[in-house]
């Protein structure tokens, strides 16, 4: 078999079939369609409420993943010509998706029964399936899905979801709980539930940050404990000006100082008080 010679027509014809258009976008830029992949039983417990129906104590996959009130069932197969009972189990249709949250801009990875996915096509997409607030939803969601709701509420989304469903109602923002506005806490959650090094380094920060607030809060408390204690010894004094005139000086003692002679002052300088009106 003799084969033809290529022509030079088809060549070129060839060659500028393979000549690169312009492109929309420069190469050094990422797509626009790269998001982050999260993993629900990653998302940290720090800021998070705790979920008010408890942890489940039976097929705890549930926990961390999107099964909704899914269980392994139990039973016996029983054969029909030697009725003989042979013990079996019926375990949930669980598959590994992938679902994207339009307000968070981010793909969450979890395990999720035909069930509940079935659901979540019909609510409009995943965020519609977890804001929904009736009882039923929140008894399925489990403590991985209401980490998750909680997430989705912090976002400036639902903010302005909240808003606009407070207004539709007449209500004003005022008499309605608008959540509070920890939207700065979504970039660190997002990192700390993502796989790989950020993990670690993000979930460190996070801890950080917890403990600073919380040392703010005892701070706060123990200064509210405080001027309530020098309070009550100025009414065990009688409102006299120059006994607060005393309790202004006390104040501005050291901590330890302070918290030694309120203490001395309500309990003996106020029983002898309560002793002499006796």
């Amino acid at each position: 078999m003799r084969l033809n010679p290529l022509r030079p027509g088809s060549l070129t014809t060839a060659l500028s079939s393979l000549t690169l258009g312009p492109s929309s976008r420069a190469f050094s830029t990422s797509s626009p369609l790269a998001a982050k992949t999260i993993k629900i039983k990653a998302i940290p417990k720090l800021y998070a409420p705790a979920y008010p129906l408890g942890d489940r104590q039976h097929y705890k996959q549930s926990n961390r993943n999107l099964l909704g009130t899914a269980r392994i069932r139990t039973g016996n197969v029983i054969s029909e010509k030697h009725h003989q009972v042979s013990k079996r189990t019926w375990k949930p249709n669980v598959h590994n998706k992938r679902l994207f949250s339009d307000h968070l801009g981010a793909w969450i990875h979890t395990r999720v029964t035909i069930r509940v996915l079935r659901t979540i096509r019909k609510e409009g997409g995943l965020d519609n399936y977890l804001l929904k607030d009736k009882p039923a939803r929140v008894a399925e969601l489990g403590p991985g899905g209401w980490r998750l709701r909680w997430l989705v509420q912090q976002t400036q989304g639902y903010r302005e979801r909240f808003a606009a469903e407070a207004a539709a109602l007449k209500m004003p923002l005022g008499e309605a709980v608008m959540p509070p506005d920890n939207s700065a806490l979504i970039p660190l959650m997002l990192d700390a539930a993502t796989p790989g090094g950020l993990k670690q380094w993000t979930t460190r920060i996070l801890h950080r940050k917890r403990k600073e607030e919380a040392r703010k809060t005892s701070a706060s408390v123990e200064k509210r404990r405080m001027k309530r204690a020098l309070e009550v010894k100025y009414a065990l004094l009688g409102g006299d000006p120059a006994a607060q005139a005393e309790i202004a000086a006390e104040a501005a003692k050291p901590k330890e100082e302070q918290a030694e002679a309120v203490w001395e002052d309500v309990h003996i300088d106020g029983v002898k008080t309560q002793e002499a009106k006796l």
